[in-house]
């Protein structure tokens, strides 16, 4: 399946600044020095340098240790990138009120090697808070009981980490923070305390339609194995989000809290595009409403879903729960494809061509018959009737494609799996009329 484009360089990490880290050895003292011997007019006319190296000076920190890291990120300033040596930093880190700009993100950064945890295996490993622009890349976070938590700060990015060994979700954006980017990551083995609390990647709060976690873009990652919980989940409230070109693992569902599914959208106006789904005990991706108005205006396309495996009725590679055209509406595109379960989309979500040709007919409705058609005899064969094993049809029997019932003097045939819907001759029903007995 395609996959959204990124930069060749997405997890390529520039050579860092040699930076000296005593304030004793730094540059400033020797220029000083030189201002006292060449006068004032030589100080004056290198000032512009002076400025310019003591920014240069700033720009990479270089840290090795647990408190080097708390240091670091309690100081951390525009422009500022800390850096990370392989090893394993043991503490809840945590970063409030040191935001960057969007010219001068703050980056923290180093290598899969460079490991995040906890001693407890308690609280958030990384927890962002009113620090915007900020770029998490390329470090493993892990033991704890949640990985990286961003509350109230926008345009933050997490690109290239590893996420896993958690008791709850992976990585959360919380409390309105929005135009947030998980991108090439991966996230395993989330939610071991079995509560059903094991998501991936969480987008807002549940039951609070105040968290606006806008704009959140999930691209590329691969989630799961053993992510008890929903891969995705993104939360009533939220607005116009994406969710692309990931590899979904659904093998760690629990069924806690209506985990069947790797993406439920309960927000509005999301895409979820070009993404491939493998294990998953029921659906692939999901849409629901927790209050009307919620939970409308998604987009699916180019999707694959493999569901072999799913058991119990309702399995669908796209699952819409509420589809109005004009109060909510959904779309599911002709470009979505599935292997195995009971279809791509439960029926009454019509699916609408790819690239938006003519829509493919909602099974569901019946079209508008032609006056100045003339119809073609139904064909007869009673001997098709005398089969002894047909049964009446039943309303709480399901059926599949291929079975065969009689209702009103008639024989018909499944076209795909259905219940509850009875035999007629609606061109696009789930039944075809056989033959007159």
């Amino acid at each position: 399946m395609p996959r959204t484009a990124r930069g060749d360089d997405a997890h390529s990490f520039p050579a860092p600044i040699s930076v000296p880290t005593s304030a004793s050895t730094r540059p400033r003292r020797g220029l000083t020095a030189l201002v006292g011997t060449v006068g004032a007019c030589a100080a004056l006319a290198g000032a512009p340098a002076l400025a310019a190296s003591a920014a240069a000076s700033d720009a990479v920190v270089h840290v090795a240790t647990a408190n080097e890291l708390r240091t670091a990120l309690a100081a951390a300033a525009p422009g500022q990138t800390i850096e990370l040596a392989d090893g394993t930093y043991v503490g809840n880190f945590k970063v409030t009120g040191r935001a960057g700009t969007a010219s001068a993100p703050v980056v923290l950064r180093g290598s899969a090697a460079a490991v995040l945890r906890t001693s407890s295996g308690g609280g958030n490993v990384l927890h962002l808070t009113d620090a915007d622009h900020w770029t998490v890349q390329g470090v493993t976070v892990q033991h704890a009981q949640k990985g990286i938590m961003v509350d109230s700060s926008d345009h933050v990015t997490i690109d290239a980490v590893t996420v896993h060994d958690l008791d709850m979700e992976g990585i959360h954006f919380r409390s309105s923070s929005a135009y947030g980017v998980v991108r090439g990551s991966t996230i395993h083995d989330t939610g071991q305390n079995l509560r059903g609390m094991g998501e991936g990647v969480y987008v807002g709060s549940a039951n609070d339609y105040s968290d606006r976690s806008d704009h959140v873009q999930i691209l590329d990652n691969t989630i799961g194995p053993l992510v008890r919980g929903e891969n995705v989940d993104v939360k009533e409230g939220t607005t116009g989000g994406r969710i692309a070109g990931n590899t979904f693992v659904g093998d760690g569902l629990t069924g806690a809290n209506y985990d069947d599914s790797w993406v439920d959208v309960k927000g509005n106006d999301y895409v979820v595009e070009d993404n491939v789904g493998t294990a998953t005990t029921k659906s692939g991706f999901q849409t629901h409403q927790q209050s009307p108005g919620w939970g409308c205006g998604t987009v699916f396309r180019g999707n694959h879903a493999d569901l072999t495996g799913a058991t119990g009725g309702g399995r669908y590679a796209i699952e819409v729960t509420v589809h109005d055209p004009v109060t909510c509406p959904v779309t599911v595109t002709d470009d979505n494809t599935v292997v195995g379960g009971d279809g791509l989309v439960n029926p009454g979500v019509p699916v609408t061509a790819a690239g938006g040709g003519t829509p493919t007919p909602d099974p569901t409705d019946e079209p508008d018959p032609d006056p100045t058609s003339t119809p073609t005899p139904e064909p007869e064969h009673p001997e098709e009737c005398v089969d002894t094993s047909l049964a009446a049809w039943s309303a709480t029997t399901v059926y599949v494609g291929g079975d065969r019932v009689l209702l009103g003097g008639s024989l018909w045939q499944a076209r795909w799996w259905t219940r509850g819907e009875a035999p007629s001759s609606a061109a696009w029903g789930p039944w075809q009329h056989v033959a007159l007995c």
